[in-house]
């Protein structure tokens, strides 16, 4: 095997981790400011409607 040819499939391998990694984040901030929103609009509806 040649060193340009690893190279190259470490470049590959790298750039598949942070495309995973930035959907995975990408993913837990969606479901982070889903959650934020359902406590705010919970608690909003607890204090309106006492």
């Amino acid at each position: 095997m040649e060193v340009g040819q690893l190279n190259k499939d470490i470049e590959r391998l790298i750039s598949m981790l942070v495309s995973l990694l930035f959907i995975a984040g990408k993913s837990v901030l969606i479901t982070k400011v889903l959650t934020d929103s359902l406590i705010l609009l919970t608690s909003c509806s607890i204090g309106c409607f006492p």
